[in-house]
């Protein structure tokens, strides 16, 4: 998780969490990495815009394969994936 101000290439602003996932949570997590076509989709794309603030990096590794993600909120299937990473490690109110 990175937190303002947070400039490229360093760590500043970083926090790192760890938790063992119960098998209905790792359906959950599983379902929205599909659903938002993680495997598939470029990592990056050209449009840099940032809509409402929100900018999502999401990083996933599955044996060998890796795979990292940047988008804006505007791309919604990638916030879902997201937000579902943030209730899962319990980062919500």
């Amino acid at each position: 998780m990175l937190n303002p101000p947070v400039r490229l290439g360093t760590k500043t602003g970083s926090q790192r969490i760890n938790k063992r996932l119960s098998t209905s949570q790792w359906k959950e997590l599983s379902m929205a990495i599909e659903t938002a076509h993680l495997w598939g989709i470029p990592s990056d794309i050209k449009d840099y815009s940032i809509y409402d603030g929100d900018y999502w990096i999401i990083e996933v590794r599955k044996g060998d394969r890796y795979q990292m993600v940047h988008r804006s909120s505007s791309e919604l299937t990638v916030e879902q994936m997201g937000l579902k990473f943030v209730e899962l490690a319990e980062l919500t109110d």
